[in-house]
């Protein structure tokens, strides 16, 4: 009997030891409760996500959401609302941020069990709308006018471009993105405005699609959950091209990720209607979200030369003459000005050189050519083949040099070089008997 009562007192004590380790743990765990929303930041008119965890099982959590100010502000959704812990003490709900009172707003949300009286609490914001203007800096030269802005978000230039972070000729189109955030999910309304003229000579003419020129580049980068987007046209400016005159407007779109675009306004002129002195145009882009930071994409058309003549193109302006501005985002203010400096943007040099055989042949007449892009190569010109060789697209303005080999049953009797400037202009150089430099400016 006495090794009984002995072996009930050891099996007392080691399941008190039991219930004391196994509780005290518990105990802990419920001590602390959390609540927490799935974002930091949300628009008017989305939904917070709300866990919690911590709280007793199955006891009423009641949540409430309050401006940090201490009031309600008379907005809706700041009543308290109760859930009910699951077997774990966990929950989830959700809160309306509701655009009567919440744009610009910062939040109190705080979690009160019933029966454990833990409380937990956290802070959101409702941040303003706002709006971003970039550009594509896609690299300086010798880098091609024609990539870039598609691996880093840097390579979107919130601020001006000059030749040390880009490169553009004369006829390309510069992308832009207008990165938006916070927005509502509804309808919107952007305007911007470009500078068409400086001092009479053509900046940006008119509108085109952001990867007209640069195919590669990708507005998405730097900007979460920026995938789908939809397109709408770019209406032609009439004072720029009306049934094709004074040039030829070239088609495009406008493309929004996150949302589709409704509508696109007529062009106004802030500074009058046609192209005397300094000059811009303006035009309103709305749409309507499905997210809160969706991204508006388009391109600004270099003006060139063989639209506008010698002398009234872009290269014929000094300083920073393209400028590009966000005016105003749903009727608010913005004025975000963006500039391209004339140096990042060339008229690219070319060499052509003709061979005249006299008399038409099938001989074959060898040229040596150099530095690069130019290389060696051979014309005939036996009246039915091209006897043109052409370099084009020449961007590092040196000194090039051109030599004939001429055969051993042949004779050179005379050599023209032409040299035209980018205003327009020629220097012509001719000897009989040496190799011809021709100097691009």
């Amino acid at each position: 009997m006495c090794s009984k009562i002995a072996g009930a007192s050891r099996l007392l004590v080691v399941t008190a030891l039991g219930v004391l380790l196994v509780g005290a743990p518990l105990a802990v765990a419920q001590s602390v409760a959390t609540v927490q929303t799935d974002k930091a930041d949300y628009a008017p008119g989305e939904t917070a996500q709300i866990t919690g965890a911590g709280f007793a099982p199955g006891e009423e959590v009641t949540l409430q959401v309050i401006h940090t100010s201490g009031t309600d502000e008379g907005g809706a959704g700041h009543s308290p609302w109760g859930v009910t812990a699951d077997s774990a003490g966990g929950f989830s709900t959700w809160w309306y941020v509701d655009p009567d009172d919440s744009a610009g707003g910062s939040f109190l949300l705080t979690a009160v069990g019933g029966t454990s009286g833990l409380t937990a609490q956290t802070t959101f914001t409702d941040a303003n709308p706002s709006a971003n203007l970039d550009q594509c800096g896609n690299d300086p030269a010798p880098s091609p006018h024609t990539d870039g802005c598609s691996a880093s978000a840097s390579d979107w230039v919130n601020g001006n471009l000059g030749a040390s972070k880009s490169v553009y000729f004369e006829g390309d189109s510069i992308p832009y993105r207008m990165k938006f955030d916070s927005l509502s999910l509804g309808t919107h309304a952007v305007t911007i405005k470009w500078d068409t003229t400086k001092s009479g000579k053509h900046a940006l003419d008119y509108l085109t699609s952001f990867d007209r020129t640069v195919a590669t580049a990708n507005p998405c980068l730097g900007v979460s959950g920026c995938s789908s987007f939809t397109t709408f046209p770019i209406p032609k400016d009439p004072q720029v091209d009306n049934e094709g005159a004074p040039i030829t407007q070239l088609g495009g779109s406008f493309t929004l990720y996150g949302g589709t675009i409704t509508a696109v306004s007529g062009y106004s002129y802030d500074d009058g209607s046609g192209f005397a002195g300094d000059k811009s145009a303006r035009i309103t882009v709305t749409f309507t979200t499905s997210v809160a930071n969706p991204v508006l994409a388009w391109g600004g058309h270099i003006s060139s030369r063989a639209d506008w003549g010698a002398s009234n193109s872009a290269v014929a302006i000094s300083g920073s003459p393209y400028h590009t501005r966000l005016i105003a985002l749903d009727g608010s203010g913005g004025n975000q000005d963006r500039s391209l400096s004339a140096d990042a943007v060339l008229f690219p040099g070319s060499i052509t050189v003709v061979k005249d055989a006299t008399p038409n042949g099938p001989a074959s007449f060898s040229f040596t050519a150099s530095p690069l892009p130019l290389s060696n190569f051979s014309l005939v010109d036996d009246g039915t083949s091209a006897s043109t060789k052409l370099f084009a697209n020449i961007i590092n303005f040196q000194t090039y040099s051109v030599a004939e080999t001429v055969p051993s049953d042949w004779s050179l009797t005379g050599i023209t070089c032409s040299i035209s400037s980018p205003n327009g202009g020629s220097q012509t150089v001719s000897s009989p008997s040496v190799n011809p430099t021709c100097q691009h400016p």
